[in-house]
């Protein structure tokens, strides 16, 4: 299209030209590197430079985008004729060309909005303001007027013209396609390779799509990366060499560029299968590189795509199993690797094996951090032991191997794993292993590891390595093997002692043997004197010292019971434990009995009974007698018996005449301590819970409850508490104890009698009763040898429970309830649809799992097999009999998935998961019960499917089954275990095969394939999806050969069109028989059948064409004319062209819309025969010969001269007569003569150069004309006359006339024919010009516009000519002033030399001076100087640039340094020019102030923060300047304020070295005038510290005065400035002392201000001194503050101590605080936040005076005559503050949240100064007075009482305390705090009442059980009526034991729990509250609240609601108490 420009000039220059423009030409290619595009970061670059010109290389780049665009829409307009009608006489040439200046002239690019909404809403605002411009420029109402239609229809018929990026979106879509995710490659990166690439390319060669896409895939083989731009452009490094990119690193080389990657590379002819790879790929090795060992690229890469792609997409057996690195390599691990194969490997001593378990352990575990790490090491210290016995260099080396067969990225894992084994059998294994490093790789493997773990020795080898030759550090390095000290671990083994006992099978008979239970006691006896020491004889210090050891055991063994179990319940499992751990009579079912009575709990078991040594254990922690877990006992740590404490304080033991208890009434060593008691009655027990006599129960617990559960019982709530606490003994605990059978339990409180009775049925099944309820459960056991994991243990049974429910007809359904994981007892769900058994390691909770134990991963490794082996057994119960698909689907219902289960179980579903992958473990469809792979079946099929695909075809063609129709599988473990559904992969799949199978298709018949076409089809109806283009299914169809044709093969549409011929339009072809015999048309049969509709929409689908005359033009004959390969064929080119003209000549309905489009395509691209062989019209004009009719003799003009003239060849006619070709080809431009063209063109009013062209015959046409014109560009008469003029024409110049004898000379008619038309072409354009308006190309022209002037194209050599024809040959201002005018207007690239625009501007400097004022401002308004767009070398090289009026340009600036804003300095470029630009021109000396921050943006994108921080200081100190001087306003400030809270605009560095802007998105930017106020704030992440550099001390003070206060217009404060201090206190005291004090100073402050600051007391004044009456005076016990930014709600974490501090209206102080610190803080209340030292010490003086004895006469002297403080005129108000007296905590009314308060107390200070002895009570100060006689203080309550009749009639009356949402305390008064002034104590603490004790008297439950209800049913009431949403009481039927009363929920659905606290008392101001009541309260905070209810005898009710109570004991507005009893008081010791 390029040719197009200047197709007069001559073939050697034309080529020069297009060569120049193509260079000029600014490719840039935007690729899309996987989902993303990677235009984003070449973009970016590329914008980023082009607004470092402030828009100008925008417009350049912009204008040479669209130049093939401009001239395709000229050539339209020659292939046409097209002239409007119906206009306003605008050309559409001129509309055309208006719109693509318009969008060259933005600046704003699309390419980095990734918004594609926000991209279409900026394109619709730029259309309006495009149509504003055009009706402006066009002087039109609106754009309509213009005859072009409205703008959106004209944009959409023209939308070439638009910018790529706004085409985009310009088309709308129904939903615009995104991708999830966008992956962007480093435009470094990228264009560094293709430059490598570039220069290993041949002369003239350039970059291609293919090219580009081939580096892609060598470079990065596994990332996938593909160009999904169809525009890529081949110039891609111009644009880079443009913009002066570093090309070619010296440091970095790509691999892929130094290869040969032009060539066509030799692949395989073979199609090879799916299955064929899959196959291969199965007998691969592993741990091998499969591109590189299966040759991928070469044999499979053609057929199957790359290699990852393909195993993603179609490769689902779960054998082969691929690893893909980050170096690009795939390879094959080992998919049934286990950790016992791990160590098999590692036992073998084959570091290659080891390192495959492991990669593929990481692989099939998800990852490192799943992966049993403890059980690894376990079995790596296992192997590394057995080697060490070898050799220690063994040992090192093995992990030397192993860690370099691994990947690297698991090799910090691997190197974790095998050191720390390592470690654990040498002290010195690091320098071993070092020692056996032989080299270099080997040296680099431990080097990095030691950088990962931390290894110093690693790391000093690394050192030494960097820094020593060879030879020293291999001698350095070498480690004798002998010199290996082993240093194995020692594992002790544990002492345990056993309980056990040998008795005799048979019940042993209770018997009341005297002598036994004599012995019993004698037993306890001895346990009391030998264990605990209790001997009636020691001395009283040993007892002392006896007392102190046993409470502090009693205090761990009270933790240890609280805290060791959560819940209380929990006791009951450890007795079940210890009940399955005993031994048992033979002929006795082992049961464990619990009766539930009123006060107690009994627990009985029929085991042998208790020992000597039973009770010694019991006595004890941690001595259980149990023997070793092998022997198969629960537990055995000997602390589970102490969970019965968590209920009881006394429990008893009877067994084998051992009656004792442990109380806890004897102190905390009752946990150990035994006590003797009476028998209790076993028999009564007994005969409660069986009627059998033989029934003999030989242990009985008595568990008495606690007191508090005692006070409560006879409530409901607690009845059911304790009630539910048996709901943990659910039945499925039985079913893996080893001994226990029966469980009952008898609730005597309901009467009610519950019996749990395991039974085993067989066949795996196991029923559990409980009551009439019937459980059943499937269980599998598996035994495993330890191997010694565990030394104590050799063997160990592993289980699986299946929860079954039992159907009528006898099958089984699955119950996937969550189930427990059990260690014989259950543990907790972690969220298995099954039970799993194992011996677990327990922590002493039972409550969890260790984790990080080897044994316990270990056993989970294990259970995957059994869920497995469980199948089989599963699958044969006898409920599935016939019914093996349902046994399956049962079966696998139970997989969890995962994500379902957490915690230590977490990696289980995947483990399961990975081994049915991997067995044979689904059905399928038939009668042979065939078991196949999960990957080998097909689901989601259905009998039609089976038909049209049999089982034999699939099985030999994909290797599948059907899946048995009877097991149902969900869709998530479908896809989990790679199970394929039937669908349209498969179908494409078995075409696929059969295409690439002899004969495979051919075999199937056309009948089948119609069948395939249909189902294809009625599939994508269902997903359409799948079926979208560029999909796999679509892609693979459009490829395979399947396709029945009429020459009997089969094709594919990727080899070229197929139609259909359904219509019979075959017989239109017959007269051309060379284009049919082209055609692949389908075969007729396919559509014999019934669904001939659905295949023709499937193969329409896929691209197959309905075969008519208009769509082969279109989509076969079109696009084979325009390839020029097929231009060898001249009769089949021939014969396309006139199929189209024969064609077009009969009626088609689809030609009235498209017949100019086709029309434009054959002449914008077909090749025509000519008599110069094929060319394309829009590249050549194309004349008739005479053979089409043409009478011109065109041979006679042309006779001589070196000129082609095209004429269509004559070989056309034999298709058509010459009457229809002339009528066709003129059509496609081809003429007679010249081509020209009808143009018009309306005259603009301020274009002097067309009023001047258009005249003619002395006609003047006005501005705003419309002339119709005729044009031609294809009149090369110049050139013809430059070589005959000086021959033929030159003495033909004059003519002459004879008037009477004078004889005149003018021109002749030939010269003023030329000199009258416009003829002559351009150089700058490819307009024609009048000669007199060009210029001759001479050297005095060329010294002054060089290349830039319009001369006269070509140039011309006959100097004749030139003079006779009104050539320029000199220049003239006014000819400079036009060529100006035309630099201008013109889109075109500017270049020019420096000397030449000097020599320019020296011409204009000189021939203004003789010229007019108005030229000089004329010239002054244009953009003319010009301005390079790089660095010049030299005045005289030719650069591009632009032209920039004075306004864009500065003279100097000695602060900018960057090289494209120095390129806006004139005295680098100009240096001689100042008076001209800077007087002359108006440009100005130095750049606009704001100009600074464009500056600033450039900066901020090429230097980091802390590098441009001076720079950014400088320009601030230069605002500053002129913001003082004036030359920056202050609407310039607002300016750059705007501009600086943009999200974008970051331009200020900060201390973090980040840029940020003043958007609040970035925090508080503030500068830093205070270091160590900085450093308090410097790591809170809302901040940001303005950078200023390391400045000097004149720059600090310049920060001080000048810029200081700019940044604080700008809004960028100083940290100081939004700091304050916020108080933190700790307990309020009498503050009356300091209120008497600031009282009595502050007249005297007044009279202070009043003189020194008139204007800060006139402003106090006004207000009416409000602010002065609400100072606060707060005396506290401690006082901090800490500095707080509440803008940003920033606070500093350090707390500082102070005295006092004045915050917002209250002054705090301490007790000690001095007067002048509380005088200082009062200057700053008084005088705008800042301390005023000189009044502090004013008042200091005169306070000192007054302490001293000073009268206040004497005092009033010192202020009048030695301060000159007047007195106040008497008209003054004296300001004064409220006393007010105590401050109670809600009276504080402080912004403080934070604060600590506590009781509040009579200051020590205030106490003294009652005794001060002052010689005249007269004479003090009133101050002082005051504190001398104000020395009471009191709260005031406030008490509303009010009579009621009734409870229900109750109005209660409120008073509530409760914290604000930050913490402070409430602004109203706490009424239910009441202050007893009798019970004040002397410390002065208020508030409070004060009691040695506290009296509970006697306690009538029942009375105190009503109390409590009435209160809350009254609290119920109150909160009902306040209108809460809903209001619940817990308790209103019975007692819930809830640690709450009331539950409300409001508006909002937030919930409030209210805890009522009823008394009858009026003086009780304390109550109980239970500990779980107060864990509650913490808990819940604001949400939970203490409802005080206070009932009088006189029907007065009160109530005192304490919000958040825990919260209020911190605050000390509430306090807690512990109570001890009479015993504790008297445990007190003397020290």
């Amino acid at each position: 299209m390029l040719d197009f420009y200047h197709p007069q000039i001559n073939p050697k220059r034309k080529s020069k030209l297009r060569r120049k423009m193509i260079a000029s030409y600014p490719f840039i290619g935007l690729l899309n590197v996987a989902i993303a595009s990677l235009k984003f970061g070449l973009w970016d670059h590329m914008s980023s430079s082009q607004a470092n010109s402030k828009g100008v290389a925008v417009n350049t780049c912009a204008v040479d985008a669209n130049k093939d665009i401009e001239t395709a829409e000229e050539n339209t307009l020659v292939a046409n004729k097209h002239v409007l009608e119906d206009s306003v006489g605008i050309a559409l040439e001129e509309v055309l060309k208006h719109i693509k200046a318009y969008f060259v002239s933005l600046d704003y690019v699309t390419d980095n909005v990734s918004s594609y909404p926000r991209n279409q809403m900026i394109l619709l605002r730029e259309i309006c303001e495009l149509e504003s411009s055009l009706t402006r420029y066009f002087s039109v109402n609106d754009f309509e007027t213009l005859g072009f239609g409205n703008i959106f229809t004209f944009l959409a018929e023209h939308i070439s013209i638009l910018p790529t990026t706004w085409q985009k979106c310009f088309i709308i879509t129904e939903k615009p396609e995104r991708p999830l995710v966008k992956v962007c490659m480093s435009q470094r990166y990228l264009l560094e390779l293709l430059s490598q690439a570039a220069n290993n390319l041949g002369e003239n060669e350039t970059l291609s799509k293919s090219m580009v896409s081939e580096l892609l895939r060598m470079q990065f083989p596994s990332a996938g990366l593909t160009l999904l731009e169809d525009d890529f452009n081949e110039d891609l490094l111009a644009t880079r060499s443009k913009y002066d990119y570093n090309v070619n690193s010296s440091v970095v080389l790509f691999s892929s560029t130094l290869t040969d990657f032009r060539a066509e590379k030799d692949f395989s002819n073979t199609h090879v299968l799916t299955s064929d790879a899959v196959e291969q790929f199965l007998s691969a090795p592993v741990l091998v590189e499969l591109t590189s060992w299966s040759s991928w690229d070469y044999k499979f890469a053609p057929s199957l795509g790359p290699l990852v792609g393909w195993l993603l997409s179609n490769v689902s057996t779960k054998e082969l199993l691929c690893l893909v690195t980050k170096d690009g390599k795939v390879l094959r691990i080992d998919h049934l690797a286990t950790v016992d194969s791990f160590l098999d490997a590692f036992l073998l001593g084959s570091s290659f094996e080891t390192a495959l378990k492991l990669a593929s352990l990481i692989s099939l575990y998800g990852g490192v951090r799943n992966v049993p790490l403890a059980l690894l090491k376990c079995h790596a210290k296992k192997g590394f032991e057995i080697m060490f016995k070898t050799s220690s260099s063994i040992a090192s080396r093995f992990v030397l191997d192993c860690l370099g067969y691994l990947p690297k990225e698991f090799m910090s894992f691997a190197g974790e794993l095998l050191v720390s084994a390592f470690c654990s059998i040498t002290k010195d294994a690091y320098m071993v292993i070092l020692s056996a490093c032989k080299s270099i790789e080997d040296h680099m493997i431990i080097h990095e590891l030691g950088l990962s773990l931390g290894i110093v020795e690693w790391l000093e080898d690394r050192c030494s390595s960097l820094s020593e030759s060879k030879e020293s550090v291999k001698n350095k390095r070498s480690f004798s093997e002998n010199e290996v000290t082993q240093s194995h671990e020692l594992n002790q083994p544990s002492v345990i002692t056993h309980r056990a006992q040998s008795f005799d099978d048979g019940c042993i008979q209770p018997t009341l043997d005297i002598e036994r239970e004599k012995n019993a006691a004698n037993i306890i006896e001895s346990i009391r004197v030998e264990e605990f020491g209790l001997e009636p004889n020691i001395s009283s210090t040993e007892n002392s010292i006896l007392e102190k050891q046993h409470a502090r055991l009693g205090r761990a063994l009270l933790c240890l019971s609280q805290e060791l179990y959560s819940q209380d319940s929990h006791f009951l499992l450890e007795l079940v434990q210890n009940a399955d751990d005993n031994t048992y009579p033979t002929n006795v079912v082992p049961t464990l009995t619990f009766i539930l009575q009123e006060k107690s709990i009994v627990v009985l078991n029929n085991e042998h009974g208790f020992s000597a040594d039973n009770i010694r254990a019991l006595c004890d922690v941690g001595n259980s007698t149990k023997k070793a877990s092998s022997a198969g006992y629960i537990g055995k740590k000997g602390i589970g018996f102490k969970s019965v404490f968590r209920v009881t304080d006394a429990p008893e033991v009877h067994s084998n005449g051992f009656h004792i208890k442990f109380d806890l009434k004897e102190g905390q060593i009752g946990f150990l301590l035994p006590t003797v008691v009476p028998p209790c009655d076993i028999n009564f027990f007994t005969n409660l819970v069986s009627s059998n006599t033989t029934d003999h129960y030989n242990t009985c617990f008595v568990l008495p409850f606690k007191s508090t559960s005692m006070t409560k019982l006879t409530e409901t709530s607690t009845v059911d508490t304790i009630t539910s606490m048996f709901s943990d003994l659910h039945p499925s605990l039985l079913l893996f104890l080893h001994r226990l059978q029966c469980i009952k339990f008898r609730n005597m409180l309901t009467d009610s009698f519950i019996i749990m009775r395991k039974e085993k049925t067989g066949n795996g099944l196991t029923n559990v009763s409980m009551g009439n309820e019937m459980l059943t459960w499937f269980v599998d056991s598996l035994k495993l040898q330890t191997n010694g994991i565990r030394k104590d243990v050799k063997f160990t049974e592993i289980s699986i429970a299946l929860a079954l429910e039992v159907l009528e007809n006898g099958s089984y359904i699955p119950k996937l309830d969550q189930q427990h994981v059990f260690a014989f007892l259950p543990l907790r769900a972690y969220g298995l649809k099954f039970i799993i058994q194992g011996d677990f390691v327990l922590p002493s909770s039972r409550e969890e799992v260790d984790a990080d134990s080897p044994w316990n991963q270990w056993l989970l490794s294990e259970f995957p097999n059994l869920f497995v082996s469980a199948q089989v057994s599963f699958c044969s119960l006898p409920g599935f009999n016939k019914c093996l698909g349902k046994a399956v689907s049962v079966f696998l219902s139970f997989v969890p998935l995962v994500g379902e289960v957490h915690g230590f179980f977490a990696q289980l579903p995947r483990m399961i998961i990975l081994k049915l992958c991997t067995s044979n473990c689904l059905l399928l469809e038939g009668e042979n019960d065939k078991w196949v792979l999960p990957c080998r079946v097909l689901r989601n099929w259905n009998e039609q499917a089976r038909i049209l695909l049999p089982d034999s075809l699939i099985y030999k063609h994909l290797g599948l089954g059907y899946l048995n129709k009877e097991i149902f599988l969900s869709d998530a473990l479908a896809r989990a275990l790679g199970i394929q559904n039937y669908g349209p992969k498969t179908l494409v799949n078995i075409l696929s095969s059969l295409c690439h199978t002899k004969e495979g298709l051919t075999s199937m018949g056309l009948s089948w394939l119609s069948s395939w076409l249909n189902e294809l089809y009625s599939m994508s109806l269902q997903n359409s999806v799948d079926f979208k283009g560029g999909s796999d299914i679509m892609n693979t169809l459009t490829k395979t050969p399947f396709i029945p044709l009429l020459d009997g093969s089969h094709g594919s549409i990727n080899e070229g069109m197929i139609w259909m011929n359904l219509d019979g339009s075959w017989n239109s072809l017959e007269a051309f028989a060379r284009l049919s015999a082209n055609l692949r048309i389908v075969n007729p049969a396919l559509f014999n059948g019934s669904e001939t509709e659905n295949i023709t929409q499937m193969l329409s689908k896929l691209g197959v064409e309905q075969l008519s005359s208009h769509q082969l033009v279109k989509t076969h004959v079109l696009p084979a004319m325009c390839d020029q390969k097929n231009t060898v064929n001249k009769d089949l080119m021939t014969e396309y062209l006139s199929f189209i003209m024969t064609h077009l000549q009969y009626t088609c309905s689809d030609c009235f819309t498209e017949r100019e489009h086709i029309i434009f395509e054959v002449y914008s691209k077909a090749f025509i025969l000519t008599n110069h062989g094929f060319v394309i019209p829009s590249e050549v004009s194309i004349h008739f010969n005479n053979d089409f009719g043409n009478h011109i003799d065109i041979s006679r003009l042309i006779s001589g001269i070196d000129l082609k003239w095209y004429e269509v060849d004559k070989t056309y006619l034999t298709y058509s007569s010459m009457h229809n070709w002339r009528n066709f080809l003129k059509e496609v431009g081809v003429t007679d003569f010249v081509q020209t063209v009808r143009v018009e063109k309306t005259v603009p009013v301020s274009s002097q150069f067309f009023l001047t062209n258009m005249m003619w015959e002395k006609v003047f046409i006005p501005p705003g004309s419309t002339v119709s014109d005729w044009e031609s560009r294809e009149l090369y008469l110049l050139e013809v006359f430059d070589e005959i003029w000086d021959e033929y024409f030159s003495d033909k110049v004059e003519a002459f006339c004879n008037i009477n004898g004078d004889i005149r000379f003018f021109k002749s008619s030939i010269v003023s024919v030329l000199d009258d038309v416009k003829w002559v072409v351009s150089s700058l354009d490819d307009g024609l010009y009048y000669p007199k308006d060009l210029f001759y190309n001479c050297e005095a022209v060329c010294l002054i516009f060089g290349d830039n002037a319009p001369y006269a194209v070509p140039k011309i050599r006959s100097a004749n000519l030139v003079s006779s024809i009104s050539f320029k040959t000199t220049v003239t201002l006014h000819d400079a002033l036009f060529v100006l005018e035309i630099w201008n207007r013109s889109t075109m690239s500017f270049k020019a030399s420096i000397s030449q625009m000097s020599r320019f501007y020296s011409f204009i400097w000189k021939e203004l001076v003789s010229s007019d004022q108005k030229s000089m401002a004329n010239i002054s308004s244009k953009s003319f100087i010009f301005v390079p767009l790089s660095s010049v070398s030299s005045s005289e090289v030719v650069v591009s640039g632009v032209l920039l009026s004075p306004q864009g340009v500065c003279w100097q600036d000695n602060m900018i340094t960057m090289e494209s804003k120095q390129s806006k300095m004139l005295c680098n470029l100009y240096p001689s020019f100042r008076d001209f630009f800077v007087n002359e021109c108006g440009v100005k000396e130095n750049p606009p102030l704001l100009e600074y921050f464009a500056f600033l943006r450039q900066l901020s994108t090429v230097n980091t923060p802390l590098e441009a921080a001076k720079k950014v200081f400088d320009i601030f100190v230069m605002w500053s300047d002129g913001l003082k001087s004036g030359v920056l306003t202050f609407e310039d400030v607002e300016v750059l304020k705007r501009k600086l809270k943009k999200k974008k605009m970051k331009v200020l560095p900060t201390a973090q070295d980040k840029w940020v802007s003043l958007h609040f998105s970035f925090g508080l930017v503030c500068w830093c005038d205070d270091e160590k106020l900085a450093d308090e704030f410097e790591e809170l992440n809302n901040i940001n510290f303005f950078c200023l550099c390391q400045l000097t001390d004149e720059e600090k003070e310049m920060l001080q005065v000048k810029v200081s206060f700019l940044m604080k217009n700008i809004g960028i404060p100083a940290l100081s400035e939004v700091v304050t201090r916020e108080a933190i206190y700790d307990g309020l005291v009498d503050n009356s002392y300091k209120t008497s004090l600031v009282s009595w100073v502050l007249p005297y402050a007044q009279r202070y201000i009043s003189n020194t600051y008139p204007e800060r007391y006139h402003q106090l004044k006004l207000s009416g001194s409000e602010k002065i009456k609400r100072l606060q005076i707060v005396v506290v016990e401690m006082l901090y503050f800490q500095n707080v930014i509440k803008r940003s709600r920033l606070a500093s974490k350090k707390r500082h101590d102070t005295t006092c501090l004045i915050q917002d209206e209250s002054l705090y102080a301490t007790c000690d605080a001095d007067c002048h610190s509380i005088f200082t803080e009062l200057s700053r209340f008084l005088i705008n936040g800042d301390p005023e030292i000189h009044l502090a010490n004013f008042l200091h003086v005169i306070t000192t005076m007054a302490e001293s004895g000073s009268t206040e006469e004497q005092i009033e002297r010192f202020v009048l005559n030695s301060q000159k403080v007047p007195k106040l005129s008497d008209d003054e108000t004296v300001w004064s503050i409220q006393s007010l007296g105590v401050m109670s905590v809600n009276t504080v009314t402080t912004a403080s949240t934070r604060v600590t308060k506590r009781s509040i107390k009579h200051s020590s200070r205030a106490q003294s100064n009652r005794n001060w002895a002052l010689t005249s009570c007269q004479t003090t100060p009133k101050f002082i007075y005051s504190c001398v006689n104000d020395s009471k203080m009191q709260d005031d309550v406030k008490r509303i009482d009010q009579n009621v009749p009734t409870i229900d009639e109750v109005e209660i009356l409120e008073a509530s305390t409760s914290l604000n949402p930050e913490g402070q305390g409430g602004t109203d008064e706490v009424d239910s705090i009441i202050v007893e002034h009798g019970f004040v104590d002397q410390d002065g603490s208020l508030g409070f009442s004060q009691k040695d004790k506290l009296s509970h008297g006697s306690v009538d439950m029942k009375h105190a059980s009503l109390t409590g209800r009435r209160g809350e049913e009254l609290a119920f009431n109150y909160y009902k009526n306040k209108g809460n949403k809903v209001v619940k009481w817990v308790n209103e039927g019975s007692e819930t034991g809830l640690p709450y009363d009331i539950e409300v929920c409001d508006d909002e659905n937030r919930k409030e729990y209210i805890e009522v606290k009823t008394t009858n008392s009026k003086t009780k101001d304390w109550f109980e509250i239970s500990v779980r009541e107060w864990q509650f309260a913490v808990k819940k905070g604001e949400s939970f609240s203490i409802a005080r209810v206070v009932l009088s005898g006189d029907k007065r009710a009160r109530v005192a609601v304490f919000k958040n109570p825990a919260r209020l004991c911190q605050l000390g507005q509430l306090k807690l108490a512990v109570l001890m009893s009479e015993k504790q008081k008297d445990e007190f010791v003397l020290c």
